[in-house]
């Protein structure tokens, strides 16, 4: 006799053990979630009869079976983040039992259980490109009313782990939401954190990533433990603790209004550029492309490249006096 959904969901609770089984209670509202919700609001044809299936057939499509499950949390109206780990757990057990897998990370967005969380996946989501107010509640399974709530401290700034988050408010004539944070967490240990910052301090110096290198050892340096801070401070490697800006995410228009030159801002985008530079004391000025600077063993990172679409130009980053992008005006006119 084959082995059906509801057959594997059984033995899953029959495993006697809380870390690789479930209980009778999630056994039971797992089965309730097959039965009235898998396949979301218009799947009730499919879902019928659907946890005698036998499981082989799940195999053959499993995006299919995986794309169900999630129209099923997007309808669910209790805990969908308390709903979303049973789920993967099953799964977890199905891919161990049978060597299969499922794409879990598309339930990512579903095991959010606070605001702050949420936040700053919504961060990550719009990070990938504009989203309308429908895509991005559907994207999360929450209704309006909840998504207006996250957006409005979005579009506000909120502060997390010290720092200042907020999203570009909306352009004249649309209704797109876009992100240029990307927030990133790390679980570091002592030796970990120590190579971070003081890494970054020291592989930055003299080259063209110093400026960002710098900014972002101050940035993890100052959400650091007390603890954290003194280990670092007692080797002299390095001063972090004296830099004194405020914890913020600068948006492009911000970034370019500062005064120091931020080199990686124009290597990232191949953005055509002013380029100002010294030559024996007197300004000179370019257009073009800024690129790393090759040779046979990797990169120089003392020097960059302009091309301007003929000839390439070496420059030492010490005679670089201003970088501006070439369509400044257009560009940052929608910026507020």
């Amino acid at each position: 006799m084959k082995e059906t959904i509801l057959s594997e969901l059984e033995r899953f609770k029959n495993k006697g053990n809380r870390h690789t089984g479930i209980t009778e209670e999630d056994f039971e509202i797992l089965v309730q979630f097959f039965q009235n919700y898998f396949g979301g609001k218009e799947g009730h044809l499919i879902r019928e009869s659907y946890l005698e299936n036998e499981i082989d057939k799940i195999f053959k499509e499993p995006d299919e079976f995986t794309y169900n499950l999630i129209l099923g949390i997007k309808s669910y109206p209790r805990d969908k983040a308390v709903m979303t780990i049973r789920i993967i757990r099953y799964l977890e057990y199905l891919e161990i039992r049978y060597d299969v897998s499922f794409k879990k990370y598309e339930f990512e967005n579903f095991k959010i259980n606070n605001q702050s969380e949420r936040l700053l996946m919504i961060l990550k989501y719009l990070h990938s490109g504009d989203k309308k107010r429908p895509e991005i509640a559907d994207a999360f399974g929450i209704s309006e009313r909840t998504l207006s709530e996250d957006l409005s401290l979005l579009l506000e700034g909120f502060e997390f782990l010290g720092t200042e988050i907020r999203i570009p408010k909306l352009e004249r004539g649309t209704n797109n939401y876009r992100s240029h944070v990307h927030p990133i967490f790390l679980g570091l240990n002592s030796a970990e954190i120590f190579a971070m910052v003081v890494g970054l301090k020291l592989a930055g110096k003299h080259t063209v990533f110093e400026e960002s290198f710098n900014r972002i050892a101050s940035m993890i340096y100052k959400q650091l433990s007390p603890h954290a801070r003194n280990m670092i401070d007692a080797t002299k490697y390095v001063d972090v603790s004296s830099y004194e800006e405020p914890l913020k995410f600068l948006n492009s228009l911000e970034a370019h209004e500062r005064q120091d030159i931020r080199f990686s801002y124009f290597l990232k985008d191949k953005t055509v550029c002013d380029v100002t530079y010294k030559v024996y004391g007197e300004n000179r000025k370019l257009t073009g492309i800024l690129n790393l600077l090759e040779h046979e063993e990797g990169y120089i990172l003392d020097k960059v490249k302009l091309f301007d679409g003929s000839i390439t130009t070496e420059l030492d980053i010490n005679d670089i006096v201003q970088i501006e992008r070439s369509d400044r005006e257009e560009y940052f006119k929608n910026f507020i």
